[in-house]
């Protein structure tokens, strides 16, 4: 029969520690172990979770029975030690099934400004200068410059044109036919002089509003061909900025009005010891595959999984909720910054919430009905 090897008090409190800690420790490592491989062979999966259900909970209860009732070094206080452990599974199970305890949920967002004005380029050319990244704007200030040759050299041959004509209607004044049909023809000449010079004028883009430029092309664009309506960056308003967080379809589910009315926790994901308030201003009504920005994905850093076949990655592969989210304060945030967002649901026993969790897992991973 074993014997206790603890001598003194310190050994006791040690050995218990890592009774404990061992016991975590190995739960931890079982289920990560069955996640996956029921990931990829439910069958399997399913039998090691059956078998570590015997291996890390029923074998081990029957060998404490069976130590409670024949133990001969615990033959006298006996009584004491079954109420005493008796007493500390019912006090676990009451904490774990009916005291309620805070449920909070954490969800990825971006920031944004709420104000917002995408930049396309103005006509076809070639980009001789544009803007830097990241760089306050006044309202009109260039933010690109192009050049087209072909456009000017038609300037230079309608111009030539114009003039020609003008001359010539001057000349033929004292014939009415003649000078009537020079008029026209000037009129048409003055009008397409015009339209080239507004393509020539629109080959430098200017700013709509105060506000910061933002470009994902930067540098790069300088000296590529782009055409006319294609998007080369932002005009945003840092002041009045936003949050757009995504809450997956199955945790979405859980989120009650009174939660969402609750204050929510906002950290910047580079800086988490910086935590901001804020509020829940609305939730898409349903869900879509489109995230607010590819930061959000598994690739950039986020938490969610992204279609592999889609090259901007915003396309996600579940359905997600989109909630929108003012902060009290901007201090530290820029437009495009990944954030934790922190929801505070109806508190919950801890057994809940955990068969909660579980349930969302199955449904998530293998399809299943909650």
């Amino acid at each position: 029969e074993p014997k206790d090897p603890a001598r003194t008090t310190r050994s006791r409190n040690w050995l218990a520690l890592y009774g404990v800690s061992s016991a975590i420790y190995r739960v931890v490592v079982l289920l990560v172990i069955i996640r996956f491989v029921a990931g990829q062979l439910f069958a399997l999966g399913l039998v090691l979770a059956l078998v570590a259900a015997v291996i890390l909970f029923s074998a081990p209860l029957a060998q404490l029975v069976k130590y409670l009732a024949n133990a001969s070094e615990i033959a006298r206080p006996r009584r004491r030690a079954v109420l005493i452990t008796g007493s500390a599974f019912a006090m676990v199970a009451l904490f774990v099934l009916a005291i309620p305890v805070p449920d909070r949920v954490r969800i990825d967002g971006v920031v944004d400004a709420r104000r917002a004005a995408d930049v396309f380029a103005g006509a076809d050319g070639f980009v001789d200068w544009i803007e830097a990244d990241a760089t306050p704007v006044e309202a009109g200030q260039a933010l690109l410059s192009q050049s087209n040759d072909e456009t000017r050299a038609v300037l230079l041959q309608v111009g030539a044109r114009l003039e020609a004509t003008r001359t010539g209607r001057l000349a033929s004044l004292d014939d009415t036919a003649t000078a009537s049909i020079m008029a026209q023809r000037e009129r048409v000449l003055e009008r397409q002089y015009e339209q080239t010079q507004g393509e020539l004028d629109r080959l430098t883009t200017v700013a709509p509003f105060h506000g910061l430029w933002v470009s994902p092309v930067g540098d790069r664009a300088l000296g590529a061909y782009v055409t006319r309506g294609e998007k080369l960056g932002q005009i945003v308003d840092p002041a009045d900025l936003r949050i757009r967080a995504v809450v997956t379809q199955t945790s979405a589910a859980s989120l009650t009005v009174e939660a969402l009315e609750r204050p929510v926790d906002i950290r910047p994901a580079l800086r988490p010891g910086q935590q901001l308030r804020g509020a829940v201003v609305s939730i898409s009504e349903a869900g879509r595959r489109e995230l607010p920005s590819s930061a959000l994905g598994l690739n950039a850093g986020g938490s969610l999984e992204t279609d592999p076949t889609d090259e901007r990655g915003t396309a996600s592969k579940e359905p997600v909720f989109e909630i929108i989210i003012d902060p009290e304060s901007s201090e530290g945030l820029f437009v495009g910054q990944r954030v934790q967002v922190r929801l505070v649901r109806d508190p919950k026993p801890l057994g809940v919430q955990l068969l909660r969790a579980v349930r969302q897992e199955f449904q998530q991973r293998f399809g299943a009905p909650q």
